[in-house]
């Protein structure tokens, strides 16, 4: 069957058409069709962090750097272990040191920052996450948008001339600091709960 058009001038005696009419007043200009509206369901992430490494609890000394919290474990580092890069790219990271078991894995937020050197880059940072490892290389998921290089757009020189560190960012649900929170490199990290306590937190 085909479709069926009914314009008129007055009115219309029609009751029922198979199948059913368009009907409009001659001249009368179309009712415009809905057209479907994209809708964007990609979120955002939160900037308290998933929560994903669980409560901290300090009530001696806690060394962001060098130990880890609750069942953790890192072979030569802390929650926040941190690692020089030598080479730079896109969308991977070469580290002088091989990250130790369980150091690093899949889904960890880190943070790459320009720590020492001379140009336009020095001080550049951003946040990525872990997609995966080989070796000492660490994969992002995905691609990093600044440039840590002696040039404006590029990453030469890092691992010599350009000192570039790549540190894991703790992810805590809740921080008690009843003692003192510490670290041997910046202090970072996310809370996605509270943040309380009676100690002090000493940062680099």
């Amino acid at each position: 069957l085909g479709r069926i058009a009914v314009y008129y001038q007055t009115s219309k005696s029609i009751t029922s058409t198979n199948p059913t009419a368009y009907s409009a007043l001659l001249g009368q200009i179309p009712t415009p069709t809905p057209a479907p509206t994209s809708i964007n369901l990609t979120s955002t992430p939160s900037p308290w962090g998933n929560g994903q490494d669980g409560d901290l609890t300090v009530n001696g000394t806690f060394n962001l750097s060098t130990q880890n919290s609750g069942a953790r474990t890192c072979a030569g580092g802390g929650d926040g272990v941190a690692y020089g890069i030598v080479t730079l790219s896109e969308s991977w990271a070469k580290l002088g040191t091989k990250p130790g078991l369980n150091c690093l894995k899949p889904g960890d937020e880190i943070i790459l920052y320009h720590s020492y050197g001379s140009g336009p880059n020095l001080g550049n940072y951003e946040f990525l996450h872990v997609g995966g490892l080989v070796g000492d290389t660490v994969y992002f998921t995905s691609p990093k948008t600044k440039y840590y290089g002696s040039n404006s757009g590029d990453d030469s020189n890092v691992g010599t001339a350009q000192s570039v560190i790549l540190q894991r960012v703790p992810n805590y649900q809740n921080v008690t600091v009843n003692g003192t929170l510490s670290t041997s490199n910046p202090l970072i990290f996310r809370v996605s709960g509270s943040l309380t306590g009676s100690g002090s937190i000493s940062a680099n």
